[in-house]
């Protein structure tokens, strides 16, 4: 990998950040709706798997929602 990338191992975001974005990219949606986790939060992602509203595996799904909660506690606090 080193002497692929002339000695310096490139991090994710240098990789995605180097990404030209292409039109067929961008035939998604953007949802700013909350997930809402109810007690069983496996459930949750199950369901939004099977809804098609994530492709992220639990561990990173429940990040992802749990950061999103967060950061829309920390809007209502600071408006």
């Amino acid at each position: 990998m080193r002497e692929d990338c002339q000695g310096r191992i490139p991090s994710l975001a240098d990789w995605l950040g180097r990404i030209q974005p292409e039109p067929w990219m961008a035939n998604g949606r953007i949802d700013n709706d909350l997930t809402q986790i109810c007690s069983d939060p496996r459930a949750a992602w199950v369901a939004a798997v099977a809804n098609h509203q994530t492709m992220l595996g639990f561990e990173d799904w429940l990040l992802k929602v749990s950061v999103e909660h967060v950061q829309h506690r920390q809007n209502r606090a600071a408006a």
